[in-house]
């Protein structure tokens, strides 16, 4: 949550295009002039790739579709493409320091929304850089794997600060006195300044996916797992849509995810044919939600094939249009990933 994505700390890449070019370029060495990248190759022939016109979500996370700016960076037309402009071979990336100290811990409520609350005060008052949200059901199914998750507990949140070592005796103070004031459990809840216990948080949080596709390869049904994100002022709509919609879903589900960043990961777990069907028909109204919220519905995982239909109904059919030009700019013989971000046709 802290440093945000990627992006921003790629200062170059080595790309191998689809006419066998081979692409360095630095940021700040090629930018769009009037919604055009142009492009010079070694033999003497030139690309002009047409950028897309839509407004991109203004979220913190966004990897639907090619990110367009009329005066963007060419980088940046490589970064969440999803192999379908060139492969990248090389990336130079920015590396932070390693901070002096963190203070990690998981923090366990007797509600949901207490939990939503308590997170919204400490992002930007504490600066955390890891906030990360379990709800009741991603709870009870990791207690199957960790039977000291604290009995009854209906949210958690993951954290982790960093510090200097001088600070550290008073930002745990300050965490637990607003946790305990925000409705956190303070007997249940773990802290901890030891690398190996920031493992261990970190193995709980990473053991719930592991979880739920175990879940899912016994039931036989393939899970629907979302990747919305929604601007900071909607987090808390969609928090409560989620609420909301989801004890109708007819089927098992959890909430789960980067709360910090307002990207949470909702999975539809079915167990026959019409629980299958109804998760689906739910799934396309979370859609249409979060993009009225001005979201995105891709924060992280990109495309593939299997969300084109979602794209579409955030860019349009002519947003469709509109990528499809860039790549018959750079892939006119359509070769790399046919039929990913947008249909072949």
């Amino acid at each position: 949550m802290k440093y945000g994505p990627t992006r921003r700390f790629v200062r170059g890449l080595r790309v191998v295009l689809p006419n066998g070019e081979l692409l360095d370029v630095r940021r700040g060495q090629i930018k769009a002039a009037g919604g055009i990248l142009r492009l010079n190759f070694s033999d003497g022939t030139t690309a002009a790739v047409p950028l897309p016109a839509y407004d991109p979500p203004k979220v913190k996370k966004n990897a639907a579709g090619y990110f367009s700016d009329p005066q963007m960076d060419l980088v940046d037309l490589f970064i969440g493409a999803e192999g379908t402009l060139g492969v990248v071979t090389l990336a130079e990336l920015i590396v932070l320091r390693k901070p002096e100290s963190l203070l990690s811990g998981l923090l366990f409520f007797s509600s949901e929304e207490d939990c939503f609350r308590f997170a919204m005060q400490v992002k930007g008052s504490l600066n955390p850089r890891v906030l990360e949200f379990f709800d009741s059901h991603s709870l009870a199914l990791l207690a199957e794997k960790h039977p000291d998750t604290p009995e009854g507990a209906k949210a958690a949140l993951l954290f982790e600060q960093e510090c200097r070592q001088r600070e550290y005796d008073a930002l745990l103070r300050e965490w637990l006195r607003r946790s305990e004031a925000a409705g956190a459990r303070p007997s249940d809840c773990w802290y901890s300044r030891q690398p190996e216990d920031h493992r261990l948080f970190r193995r709980y949080r990473y053991d719930l996916p592991v979880l739920v596709n175990e879940r899912v390869a016994l039931s036989g049904f393939r899970k629907l797992g979302t990747d919305f994100a929604v601007p900071e002022e909607q987090g808390e709509a969609m928090f409560r849509f989620y609420l909301e919609e989801l004890p109708n879903a007819g089927s098992e589900y959890l909430i789960w995810g980067h709360l910090g960043d307002h990207h949470l990961h909702v999975n539809l777990l079915a167990k026959t044919a019409e629980e299958f069907r109804q998760a689906q028909d739910l799934y396309a109204r979370m859609a249409r939600k979060a993009i009225e919220l001005g979201g995105t519905v891709s924060g992280e995982h990109g495309i593939g094939k299997a969300r084109i239909p979602y794209l579409e109904m955030m860019v349009g059919r002519e947003g469709l249009k509109q990528m499809a030009r860039v790549k018959k700019a750079l892939d006119p013989n359509g070769i790399l990933n046919p039929g990913d971000i947008f249909p072949v046709e």
